[in-house]
């Protein structure tokens, strides 16, 4: 999830004032952006995440020769994916000509959010515009 606040005046490089937050007068001169867009942005991300979980970004792959990027993608041929974030997987079969869905599953290997494999095994040979399955880590096992 990701949000932005941007506080200031609609007539260019002015510093607005003669208002309050959280009480507080606040005057021309004396208004920077964190003095309202932090505590707006904070309180919003607060509500959006109440009642979430806090989750750590996942580590970095590690296998970091695996990527969308660097891989040779052969078309009519399910590419490898596992070991990707679901993002570099769909991109890598998007590119061999396949469309997707996503199963999650758990697994004692592969870390949450990485990709374990795909249905049909990689290397298979399968026509273009068929759904290749992404098997996603949910994390547990």
């Amino acid at each position: 999830m990701s949000t932005a606040v941007w506080f200031g005046h609609p007539n260019g490089n002015v510093r607005p004032g003669g208002f309050s937050v959280d009480g507080e007068a606040l005057h021309s001169g004396k208004v920077w952006g964190n003095t309202v867009s932090l505590p707006t942005w904070q309180e919003y991300m607060a509500k959006a995440h109440e009642g979430l979980p806090s989750e750590p970004f996942p580590a970095k792959p590690k296998d970091e020769t695996k990527s969308a990027a660097n891989q040779a993608v052969q078309k009519g041929v399910v590419p490898d994916v596992s070991g990707m974030v679901l993002s570099e997987a769909k991109a890598a079969l998007e590119a061999a000509g396949y469309s997707h869905e996503v199963k999650q599953e758990p697994s004692g290997s592969v870390g949450k959010w990485y990709v374990i494999g795909t249905e049909p095994r990689p290397g298979s040979k399968l026509p273009e515009d068929e759904t290749v399955v992404i098997r996603q880590s949910n994390g547990q096992g």
